[in-house]
């Protein structure tokens, strides 16, 4: 099986649109404004758990996981597409399920860039109508003013947990990755049940203007008949991958 395309949407796509980019905010994401922050990274606790990426368990009418989220974490999500996870309160996020691309534009603008380019990904995001996050305190400390981020959505999918499912996508994955300029560093299989299966995968991509991006993706496949991808991109990964293994525990899919 050939799993979706990857979600270059915003992340390979960006990594050209916001390297060399100042990451200015015109509006708050999440459930306020942005938090100033001089760290790097936050440091917030961990929600307890012992995988890397799980599927859904209580949740409440909307479908949002009915625990609170961590300290200083909140639930964003797609209540359609069945996903969910914690982002730090200072994120800020925009969900184009119920944003129009003008509306997200305006939420977040990028200067130093040719007019239109943060629009071309913005409507890549939108065909997916998926959500991206992104960390307002990432540019001022990133050397190539890059803005890290992640973006999530899930697509229909008559594929279901399986026999031969998870190498199936890992191998596909690897594939398109590498024809893309990827550089697959490591992928691995988190869980390969009949109810769940999730797929890691870390790549390094290279930017138009010579800097390396680096990427973590979560690719799920539900038994509610759904792939789910999750990808997380920074320039920063010994700044920036602790918190993405914080914020992969939460993913709830299915």
């Amino acid at each position: 099986m050939a799993p979706q395309p990857r979600t270059f949407t915003f992340s390979a796509v960006s990594a050209a649109i916001l390297a060399l980019a100042t990451l200015t905010l015109a509006g708050c994401g999440g459930s306020g404004s942005p938090v100033a922050s001089t760290s790097s990274a936050r440091s917030t606790s961990p929600p307890a758990s012992t995988a890397s990426a799980s599927s859904s368990a209580g949740t409440n009418a909307t479908g949002e996981p009915a625990q609170a989220p961590p300290s200083g974490y909140q639930w964003v999500g797609i209540a359609k597409q069945h996903i969910w996870l914690a982002v730090p309160d200072s994120w800020v996020v925009i969900n184009l399920n119920d944003m129009t691309i003008t509306q997200a534009l305006e939420r977040v603008q990028l200067k130093g860039m040719q007019p239109g380019t943060l629009r071309s990904a913005i409507e890549g995001l939108k065909k997916n109508n998926a959500l991206m996050a992104i960390d307002p305190a990432s540019v001022t400390a990133s050397p190539n003013k890059f803005a890290t981020n992640l973006n999530a959505y899930c697509l229909t999918s008559p594929v279901r947990p399986g026999p031969a499912v998870a190498s199936s996508i890992a191998s596909s994955a690897k594939t398109e990755y590498a024809q893309l300029g990827g550089h697959v560093v490591a992928i691995g299989i988190i869980s390969d049940t009949t109810s769940s299966v999730v797929v890691k995968i870390r790549v390094n991509l290279q930017t138009a203007a010579g800097q390396t991006v680096h990427e973590i993706q979560y690719i799920q496949v539900t038994s509610q008949g759904e792939v789910c991808y999750t990808t997380f991109s920074t320039d920063r990964p010994a700044a920036y991958f602790p918190l993405f293994a914080h914020i992969a525990v939460t993913i709830h899919a299915g």
